[in-house]
């Protein structure tokens, strides 16, 4: 009988999370294990397509603030008992917090949860919860050796229990865009305007910057959230509008991007960026603070460029630069897929979690 793990995640809507466990329950499919998912929040038809719905049960838990909330745990807890799995893997807060003590009380033999940042974002209330809910747990699988050092600095985690895993995606078959023709170079970046850590303010910096200097070159932003409108006024004042696209939201990001010469990652914090490793897969040379989980990834100089953090004058004496040097743009987007490929494709990861849960099965 195959081993059977149970996913808990708090919903499974598009965001990078979701994506990535979709794609390792896909990836896994069901030779060795039996998979099993429990959103505990709405699903989005593309997830539930890539997992295969018959996998997935939705269970919609009520905040703990809220009535309701006891009566949607005892159904989630019903759910783990009647599934009996062997190992139960959470995913996001709401899931790590309520899954370990869960499964626990489900006597589940293996618990294992997450951490796919550097909790900057968490309240306290949440990070105090996810403390508390480690005791339950196993394993605590991190992205990155950024984001494994934090937790166990910050949440006091001991770390025999902490294990990195690195993300995959996947590699696509049709060339970026050709960096050695002519035309404008186009510098872009990918990020709901939602949270001024994202550093929308710091690319519109450098397009300030880099126009007073040359006039040709473009900015694009792709995402939408409710600080676009401060960042247009920005754009207005400062008399960029002319080489400053706002693109909004895209129902095809990997399109977007890749028309983009360089790819620009100004988030101030960054546990291990899914859309950095997107960009690499696509040949597009990636622009980044030089901090967390981009040191991981990126190798300045060879298949991206790294900066010191929030230095917006680094990042446009970069794209300067590099706007004279086409050539030496395409062949560091070479670089980048090829690092991709070596290291972080979607293979890598699903054979990374196979290893890993049959090590956990087997002590």
């Amino acid at each position: 009988m195959r081993p059977k793990i149970l996913y808990l995640v708090d919903n499974l809507l598009i965001g990078g999370a979701q994506m990535q466990l979709a794609r390792l329950v896909h990836g896994l499919g069901d030779q060795d294990f039996d998979l099993r998912v429990l959103a505990l929040g709405d699903t989005h038809p593309r997830l539930m397509q890539i997992i295969g719905a018959r996998r997935v049960a939705v269970f919609p838990m009520m905040c703990i603030w809220k009535p309701g909330f006891w009566l949607s745990y005892q159904k989630v807890r019903h759910a783990v008992r009647a599934i009996k799995p062997d190992i139960v893997h959470t995913y996001l807060n709401t899931s790590n917090v309520f899954g370990g003590y869960t499964a626990r009380q489900s006597k589940v033999p293996i618990i294992v949860t997450s951490r796919r940042d550097m909790g900057r974002f968490r309240s306290r209330r949440i990070a105090a919860m996810e403390r508390w809910s480690n005791k339950f747990c196993h394993r605590v699988v991190c992205v990155s050796e950024a984001v494994k050092q934090q937790t166990v600095a910050n949440e006091g985690l001991d770390p025999a229990k902490a294990v990195v895993l690195y993300s995959g995606v996947e590699v696509p078959t049709a060339p970026q865009r050709d960096a050695s023709r002519g035309g404008a170079l186009t510098v872009g970046m990918v990020a709901s305007a939602d949270r001024v850590e994202k550093g929308h303010m710091d690319f519109l910096q450098v397009a300030r910057e880099v126009y007073r200097k040359n006039r040709e070159i473009r900015f694009v932003i792709v995402g939408d959230g409710h600080l676009r409108p401060e960042l247009e006024r920005f754009a207005d004042q400062e008399g960029i509008r002319p080489v400053v696209d706002f693109r909004g939201r895209s129902s095809d990001v990997p399109s977007e991007v890749r028309k983009f010469d360089i790819f620009v990652m100004p988030s101030h914090t960054e546990g291990f960026s899914n859309a950095v490793l997107e960009a690499m897969a696509m040949g597009v040379p990636v622009l980044a603070n030089a901090l967390e989980g981009n040191l991981e990834i990126i190798d300045d100089g060879v298949n991206g460029m790294l900066v010191e953090p929030r230095n917006t004058a680094q990042m446009s004496g970069q794209i300067l630069a590099y706007a004279a040097r086409r050539p030496d743009l395409r062949a560091m987007g070479e670089r980048a897929r090829a690092k991709i490929e070596a290291h972080f494709t979607l293979k890598h990861m699903v054979e990374r979690y196979k290893t890993f849960y049959n090590e956990l099965l087997n002590g």
